[in-house]
């Protein structure tokens, strides 16, 4: 599949540039039916950050492939998933060894570009999981979800930015998770903008800026609306508990127009070693088999309340 080739190459090459990644990555979608857009592309990257397989620094237009590891997915009756560089000598010692092992095709969400395949091993205890991950060249991350949740630092202001351009034609204002989430904030003379999240193009890339008491700062899309969800009092997290097996597992709806910021999304992802489904007809993105602690750990990381289902 096309996903796993371009994760094929990306272990081979290391690192790189996201411009050029994105790139490829759209060249890739032109050779099928998938949408080629550089939005689409940049999408696919997001998501490959938020599976464990790479870092990205978006401000300085790198990315790194992250060292192969199989991490424990809670909730699963033993089951442990790959994530990071899969070079082909690495998938063979996998094949070879005593695990077994589950190819699982994630199906890409409208026409975007296939994710790579989620590859899963069945183990019988820590200690055999431990001792094949050395055997096969991988590290053993024990439980990488719960222990990312448990390290989450709580979202806050980021360091200081200067003013968007007061001739701005871009700028736009965060209003809520009613579409659009972002309403043009143009500026007129001597006007002074309200305390909010703004959006503004800079060298034809979004940039995302937090205005409190007439400083500015530097923030992500989802720290941004997070914290303004905090200041309005408002919540987006909801948690359903599975009916049978695991009643302290469950799902977690996010509306839409509240993305999760890429160490939250990496934590709930990392449950189930797989990208979370999107519900069209509640306009939510779901991640499944989220212990519920995971849970509550990550909405205190962004300052929700976790409203239980």
């Amino acid at each position: 599949m096309i996903g796993d080739l371009l994760l094929s190459w990306m272990s081979a090459t290391g690192s790189g540039s996201v411009r050029d990644l994105r790139r490829r990555v759209q060249w890739m979608a032109r050779t099928s039916d998938a949408d080629h857009s550089a939005r689409a592309a940049a999408r696919w990257v997001r998501d490959m950050t938020t599976l464990g397989h790479c870092e990205v620094d978006w401000q300085a237009d790198r990315w790194s492939i992250a060292p192969s590891a199989l991490t424990v997915l809670p909730c699963s009756d033993g089951q442990a998933a790959l994530v990071g560089s899969r070079r082909a000598a690495l998938l063979e010692r996998l094949e070879d060894s005593n695990l077994w092992i589950e190819h699982l095709v994630q199906e890409p969400s409208g026409d975007d570009l296939p994710m790579p395949t989620a590859i899963l091993a069945s183990y019988d205890s820590y200690d055999s999981l431990a001792a094949e991950a050395a055997r096969i060249g991988a590290a053993f991350a024990g439980c990488a979800a719960v222990r990312l949740a448990a390290r989450l630092p709580r979202i806050g202001l980021g360091r200081d930015a200067a003013p968007p351009s007061w001739s701005s034609t871009t700028l736009e204002r965060f209003e809520g998770l009613d579409h659009p989430y972002f309403r043009s904030a143009a500026v007129r003379g001597g006007e002074l903008l309200p305390d909010g999240l703004y959006r503004t193009e800079v060298l034809g890339r979004n940039a995302y800026l937090l205005l409190r008491d007439g400083a500015w700062h530097h923030c992500g899309r989802g720290e941004g609306v997070y914290l303004e969800l905090a200041r309005w009092g408002e919540t987006t997290l909801r948690y359903r508990s599975d009916a049978v097996g695991y009643p302290e597992c469950g799902s977690v709806f996010v509306d839409w127009g509240a993305p999760l910021p890429p160490l939250q999304a990496r934590a709930l992802v990392l449950c189930s070693g797989k990208v979370p489904r999107f519900g069209q007809a509640g306009q939510t993105t779901i991640y499944c088999n989220v212990p519920i602690k995971v849970a509550h750990l990550v909405a205190d990381s962004l300052m929700q309340k976790l409203v239980l289902l």
